[in-house]
């Protein structure tokens, strides 16, 4: 018999249903009214079968008959449940983007670090496209022509890419309050669902309050930057509601498409943190799931993982294609044996601890939870295993594939999630939600708490006021005017030499530190909640009063970090505006900005500024760029760093000269020659390269085989000569003084050039298998000691002629090690300038008509011979060439990897056409994750018939699965970060 709130009976029939699946016994009611209606107000009911071996409560809605006033009222209060949440965390973004003059509040942006160096720049790439000068995955604007899909695949695959474009071409960078808006709200939305779903018991008023505490986790701080991360935070509470599905019902789907979900968000982390996530949940079926049941329980959850990985195949395959052609590409153990770096830790806890107010939640529940549980074992088990990587960084590099150190807190939606479930176990356990814990506790116990509350806000508040004035005004705060600040005294020094004050939006709103601030915020805010709770564990707060204040003090830490991560990503375009002045100055004179290229000499903004500024550089900075992009910058020795950035900085006068850089601009005087004056503004210079090749021309023919050559200036003369110069390009000078030093068996080695003008740099190339250390000071110096591989190229130097001197120290174990070898291995090159004009000259009277499509560019020409067409692109795989119509091969060399296609005598019409590789990946990946899905659901279609010996094959396959990633994701670097501590410790 059932009654409603106002005691009235209710007649209604009971359909009563048994199902086993594979979480064991599970039941459930359905309940309608003699009409057949359902039921849809909350009440509780308790029912018992024969088959439950203890009555389970289950959670009901029922409708008195004929009423429906208990409906809207239901309808009004989701509405509200499920818009505050997201309406308290954008009205906080809202209030501080205002604040710190953000557009459209001001004239700057909200864009800094990766946002505005790479997924701002790339996201105008498609304005490109629309236009028809760049295909969806190629652009000939960056890095001699590149294909972008494996950097669009990991920043742009969302479904809030398309606000990039609201502001319009050249504006994107204006979008992002806009699109982190737009994620702050979905956030808060599925956070919401998730407590709801999970945890019904949690009293409303509290749901909006941890809904925004998990949107402004610390995971938020460290992916802002990076926004495509944000959707991390939106899928993975639907993926653990998922579950939550897949264990009362045994349907798996909403789990598999939420995770899968995450990997379209970014592969690369979501692939290795689903190492993490099987992990977990092999845990959970051996520690939750009776024993009768666990065989198909994990069987379940290995099909689940299947398809999973089924419907992200058409991501997966097309991007780990991508990631083995580049240059990032550095391998699994790459990273494992870097010195033990106190950074890395001081980073990853700034991020951890600012989640105080969920930090100490969870630590609540993990204290005061009945550890006899099952579940509650296995709670201690996952948490071990998402916090593992944060503690340890060793791990994480491994999970993520020899990635690189402070980011190993890319996993960090996970322990975000983690703590949001803790926190809301912690709530929903501290009593009963709807009756006695809102109990009246006395006039002493309100007293107390009203006491205890006050003390808490003013201290939390107070500490905040004054970590603001610190960070804001550094010594001259007026907190230094207080009596305990006083000049000389250990508070006052700490305060005013501390780093942390300097910059510390920024530092903060970009993962590199502040663990400083945030300790000592996390101690107040922490200890508050700590305070409270165990007050309302102990019956002298009731919940209501606990729980307001835990609201406010959650406030209060969303309110700071909010702040510091608004403030610490403000920007403007003023650079971008300035160089598009000098931009301006260039095209008077050019009418098409695609026939060559131009020179940032100071690296004023980002290797990806020809996409928003709408030019052409050998530049780059990317998180996937084919390797063979980055030949030239280590041909040439353009700065860099050979993975994922290349900029136009240093090169020499050849180098320039055949990359096609006619125009160069800097905020200072460019000193080699061969840049001639060309136009002057407020902030920059502009210069005129005077011996620029064309883009395409005519090569008499010739060898090429740079990759035999044993040293650069062997490969720089052999280059030469086969695009049409005669003699060297170079002039070597060998070393004129070497000096032996027997105390530490030291050779000190002295190089000097002369005469030629050019430039110049010390070429030093010993044997492969000999490991030479040096220095480049006179005397051997253990911090400035590098290790010396198969070869090394100084930094170009342009001079004008005179005397150039250099000299190396070098130390070698090897018997083989001796003046003679030092002799032939080490010398000082000089590129001629003259030379290089001479080749000029040539190559612009052989200069091709070259027309640029989207996709492919055609150039015309006349020669007299066969020979070849040069074409300062690179040739990357998807490349083709035919020459009058006829299909012809091209010419390929490791190490300068151009576009050059053999031509015959006469008129010559030679078409480039670049089809990009990754899309026949992606079909494939579309086909086999459509058999594979089919197949999994013709095995769920068939389960009853195949589960006796599919359980048996997952069980065994699932138990070596998670002793492998066990040991060797977690173990092995364990064990290998204790060994690195013992010999920090100890010296050795």
């Amino acid at each position: 018999m059932l009654f409603n709130k106002n005691k009235k009976m209710l007649k209604v029939k009971g359909v009563l249903t048994s199902t086993e699946n594979a979480c064991g016994g599970e039941v459930s009611v359905a309940l309608q009214g003699d009409d057949g209606r359902p039921f849809f107000c909350e009440e509780t009911v308790s029912a018992v079968t024969e088959k439950a071996e203890k009555p389970c409560s289950i959670e009901s809605k029922i409708e008195p008959l004929n009423d429906n006033k208990c409906r809207k009222t239901s309808i009004i209060g989701n509405i509200w449940l499920y818009s505050a949440a997201p309406l308290i965390a954008v009205a906080f973004f809202i209030a501080f983007v205002a604040y710190c003059g953000i557009y459209p509040f001001g004239n700057r942006m909200m864009a800094s670090y990766d946002m505005l160096a790479q997924i701002v720049p790339y996201a105008e790439h498609f304005f490109d496209v629309l236009e028809g000068k760049s295909s969806l995955f190629y652009s000939f604007s960056i890095a001699g022509g590149a294909d972008v899909f494996g950097t669009l695949a990991y920043c742009m695959v969302s479904p809030f890419s398309f606000l990039f474009f609201v502001m319009g071409r050249g504006n994107v960078a204006y979008t992002v309050p806009y699109i982190l808006g737009a994620k702050i709200i979905c956030i808060s939305l599925s956070a919401t669902y998730f407590i709801k779903k999970m945890f019904p018991k949690i009293n409303n008023y509290l749901v909006p309050v941890l809904a925004v505490l998990y949107t402004y986790s610390g995971y938020f701080h460290v992916a802002n930057t990076y926004i495509n991360w944000l959707d991390f935070m939106i899928y993975l509470p639907l993926a653990v509601w998922g579950f939550r599905v897949f264990r009362k019902t045994g349907k798996f789907i909403w789990f598999s498409v939420f995770l899968a979900c995450d990997i379209y968000a970014c592969f690369s982390i979501a692939c290795f943190s689903m190492l993490i996530i099987y992990l977990i949940l092999f845990f959970y079926a051996a520690m939750c799931v009776k024993k009768e049941y666990r065989r198909d329980s994990i069987t379940k959850i290995c099909l689940s993982l299947i398809l999973t990985v089924a419907f992200a195949l058409p991501i997966i395959v097309p991007s780990f294609m991508a990631y083995v052609c580049s240059g990032r590409n550095t391998g699994l153990f790459s990273n494992l044996s870097n010195k033990l770096s106190a950074d890395h830790l001081y980073h990853k806890f700034s991020y951890v601890l600012c989640d105080a107010v969920l930090f100490v939640l969870s630590l609540f529940y993990l204290v005061f939870c009945d550890k006899s549980k099952p579940f509650n074992k296995f709670v201690f088990v996952a948490t071990a295993l998402i916090m593992a990587p944060v503690c340890i960084d060793e791990i994480c590099l491994l999970l993520n594939a020899g990635s690189y150190m402070s980011y190993a807190l890319r996993f960090g939606f996970l322990n975000s999630c983690l703590k949001l479930y803790l926190g809301c176990l912690a709530v929903e356990n501290a009593g009963d939600l709807k009756a006695e814990a809102f109990r009246k506790t006395g006039t002493k116990n309100n007293i107390i708490s009203a006491l205890v509350c006050a003390v808490v806000f003013c201290c939390c508040g107070g500490i905040l006021y004054v970590i603001d004035d610190v960070i804001t005004n550094g010594s001259k705060s007026f907190v230094f005017g207080w009596s305990f600040m006083k000049e000389g005294t250990p508070l006052y020094e700490m305060f005013k030499e501390a780093d942390f004050c300097s910059s510390f939006s920024s530092k903060f709103a970009h993962s590199i530190g502040g663990l400083e601030i945030i300790a000592f915020l996390f101690i107040v805010f922490g200890l508050g909640v700590a305070i409270i709770a165990v007050l309302n564990r102990y019956k002298i707060m009731n919940l209501r009063i606990a729980a307001g204040a835990i609201a406010v003090i959650s406030f209060m830490q969303i309110g700071f970090v909010c702040y510091h991560t608004v403030a610490g990503n403000r920007n403007t375009m003023i650079t971008y505006d300035r160089i598009n002045v000098a931009l301006d100055e260039i095209k008077k004179e050019e009418d098409d900005l695609t026939q060559f290229r131009i020179k940032d000499y100071e690296n004023k903004v980002t290797a990806d500024a020809p996409f928003t500024l709408h030019y052409r550089a050998y530049s780059v900075f990317s998180s996937v760029t084919d390797d063979t992009n980055f030949g030239i910058m280590r041909l040439f020795g353009y700065d860099g760093n050979g993975i994922n950035t290349i900029k136009t900085r240093k090169g020499n006068v050849f180098a320039d000269a055949l990359m096609g850089y006619k125009y160069a601009y800097s905020s200072g005087t460019v000193t080699p020659s061969y840049w001639e004056d060309f136009a002057k503004t407020d902030n920059f210079n502009v210069y005129k390269n005077k011996y620029v090749f064309p883009t395409a021309f005519y090569v008499p023919g010739g060898e090429l085989n740079l990759s035999e050559c044993k040293t650069d200036a062997d490969r720089y003369d052999t280059l030469y000569n086969f695009l049409g110069g005669e003699g060297k390009l170079t002039e070597r000078f060998k070393p004129d003084k070497i000096t032996y030093n027997a105390e530490d068996n030291t050779y000190s080695v002295r190089v000097r050039a002369r005469g030629t003008k050019g430039d110049r740099f010390v070429s030093i190339c010993f044997p492969e298998d000999m490991k030479v250390e040096y220095c480049t000071s006179s005397m051997f110096v253990e911090s400035e000691k590098k290790t010396l591989n198969s070869a090394y190229k100084s930094s170009s130097t342009y001079t004008s002629g005179g005397i150039a001197t250099s000299t190396y120290t070098f130390r070698c174990l090897d018997e083989r090690f001796n003046e003679e070898l030092i002799m032939n291995s080490v010398e000082y090159v000089v590129i001629s300038e003259d030379k290089v004009k001479e080749l000029s000259e040539i190559a612009n009277a052989n200069a091709a008509e070259t027309v640029f499509g989207s996709d492919n560019v055609t150039c015309k020409f006349n020669s007299s011979n066969e020979g070849y067409l040069f074409l300062n692109y690179v040739n990357i795989k998807g490349w083709t060439a035919t020459v009058n119509g006829q299909k012809t091969e091209l010419l390929s060399d490791d190490c300068l990897s151009f576009l050059i296609a053999k031509t015959g005598e006469g008129e010559n019409e030679v078409k480039f056409t670049y089809s990009s590789p990754y899309v026949r990946y992606i079909f494939i990946g579309l086909f086999a994750g459509a058999l594979l899905s089919i197949a999994v659901f013709e095995v769920f279609k068939r389960y009853e018939i195949v589960k006796g010996w599919l359980a048996k094959i997952a069980d065994i396959a699932a138990d070596v699965l998670a002793v492998f990633v066990l040991g060797f994701g977690f173990l092995y670097p364990a064990v290998l970060f204790l060994i690195k501590c013992f010999k920090t410790i100890f010296g050795i």
